[in-house]
């Protein structure tokens, strides 16, 4: 039943939005115009070009939240090497590095880590008494602490200080919410909403606030804008369902409930929503299968040995990884990159496991230009995902940067394994080829991008690859073609 539910198009549950909000997500969903690349280039800026195709890999992977990292949409399946050359060894060497890295995480003293945690917001706001940042670093730590009112208070520091983004705000409205001040809330999420262009975050702390106070009408804008800006947002969708379950329109809301069902898979609060909405539409054996799922998903908790002590001593372990992540932020900052990198350390001496600090590390040590250590982490990165194909693509970049097209070639042929019908790996290897001289090897690659994806990009890259072997006739076929695809996105009615 609920895969049915989750087979229902985006449009179906789009089309159930109130018209103010539907018609508003078209200009918001089209692709911006890809950008035109040069023939002729040299070798360092064709290598250059294969190092910032990469790195669009790379910023998704650090906006990916990490829970998502290892979902199964985002790993492939080993197969078969696909036909590539082997490794010419013509790159710079690259030293050693010394970082070591913990395989276990230690145990955890509860007084001792909040205490340090507390510390460690002390000594921001000490530090930078004037940045609004270090307030809204140190209310998070409280806030996580479940200590609510020293977290108001420097929530309402960190905002009479004009911070630059929406997130005290919404941080004082949960805290406010939480001790059942919901005008208040409400009032502090609308002050945000004049001040700062909408995010995820502000439009369903706005929705939430307007639907613990009754107001369904305006719930039901906020979540459905949410919708329409952040369409992949699962948790904006089953908010709209629950809320449309409560205005009694249970067919839109059980559409919105299968677009979160699709995007984030089964949960109780979702199950539960669906069962509503397919109950007050009298259709109870649909009801019944849904009911089954929930009991099933119910019995099968992530954790059957685990106890509550350590479900909570796992939690504090990853709210405080998570802080002294937020913490070398700060100080990367305000250029102190030392103690940016230290505070990565920490978190990764703490949870071991979390992948954001090893991130973090990497991006302090890119900008001290530590590239062994950044190549180090990376690799660490590969050990602890070995099936995410986006470490590999990340290892290939860093290690453009370090001049070892090599290492990098070796890193992308591990991604073609695991995504043998791709086109990212593919097309950044044959750049990678055509940059070092051997066009001759890039071809196959290429031809085979341009035959899955014939987009500009890839059409521009065949013919850079033809008019390198002198095939100037076919560069010049595939040129036009590119050029044909670019007039059509031109002139394309929007």
């Amino acid at each position: 039943m609920v895969e049915r539910i989750k087979s229902k198009s985006y449009d179906s549950a789009k089309n159930k939005l109130p018209k103010t909000i539907a018609g508003s997500s078209q200009s918001a969903r089209r692709e911006s115009a890809r950008g035109k690349s040069t023939q002729g280039r040299t070798v360092w800026l064709l290598l250059f070009g294969v190092l910032g195709a990469i790195l669009v890999v790379v910023i998704s992977v650090l906006m990916t939240p990490l829970d998502d990292l290892e979902d199964p949409s985002l790993l492939v399946a080993p197969t078969p090497e696909p036909s590539v050359v082997e490794v010419t060894p013509t790159s710079i060497p690259i030293p050693p590095s010394d970082l070591q890295f913990p395989q276990t995480a230690p145990a955890l003293d509860i007084e001792q880590t909040q205490a340090e945690l507390k510390a460690l917001a002390t000594t921001m706001q000490s530090h930078y008494p004037r940045d609004p940042a270090a307030y809204h670093f140190s209310a998070q730590i409280y806030a996580e602490l479940k200590q609510s009112a020293a977290a108001e208070d420097l929530w309402r520091q960190c905002i009479s200080l004009n911070p630059k983004h929406v997130g005290p705000y919404v941080g004082l409205a949960e805290v406010l919410t939480s001790q059942g001040r919901a005008e208040e809330a409400l009032r502090c999420l609308e002050t945000a909403q004049e001040q700062f262009e909408a995010t995820p975050e502000l439009l369903l702390a706005l929705g939430k606030a307007y639907e613990d106070l009754g107001k369904l009408d305006e719930a039901l804008q906020a979540f459905a804008e949410c919708t329409q800006q952040f369409p992949d947002l699962g948790t904006a969708w089953l908010a709209l369902g629950r809320v449309q379950n409560q205005l009694e329109d249970f067919p839109a809301a059980e559409a919105s409930i299968g677009v979160a069902l699709e995007i984030d898979g089964p949960s109780e609060p979702a199950l539960f929503a669906l069962i509503t909405s397919l109950v007050r539409q009298k259709r109870s054996a649909d009801a019944e299968v849904v009911q089954g799922q929930m009991t099933a998903l119910r019995a099968t908790p992530a954790d059957l040995d685990s106890s509550f002590q350590q479900q909570y001593d796992e939690s504090l372990r990853r709210i405080a990884a998570s802080m002294y992540i937020a913490a070398a932020s700060l100080e990367e900052e305000h250029g102190e990159m030392d103690l940016a990198a230290e505070f990565a350390q920490k978190s990764i001496a703490l949870d071991p496991l979390y992948l954001q600090g090893y991130m973090s590390l990497s991006a302090v040590y890119r900008k001290l230009g530590r590239m062994p250590d950044v190549i180090a982490i990376q690799q660490r990165l590969v050990e602890l995902q070995p099936n995410n194909l986006l470490n590999y693509l990340n290892l290939a970049s860093v290690s453009v940067q370090a001049g070892s097209s090599q290492m990098a070639e070796l890193a992308l042929k591990e991604a073609i394994l695991r995504d043998p019908n791709g086109t990212v790996a593919q097309s950044a290897l044959a750049q990678l080829y055509l940059a070092v001289g051997r066009a001759a090897d890039a071809e196959l690659l290429a031809e085979q991008v341009a035959q899955r994806d014939p987009s500009i990009d890839s059409l521009e890259l065949l013919a850079n690859v033809y008019t390198a072997l002198g095939k100037s006739a076919q560069a010049q076929l595939v040129s036009e073609k590119a050029e044909r695809l670019r007039l059509d996105a031109t002139f394309r009615p929007r």
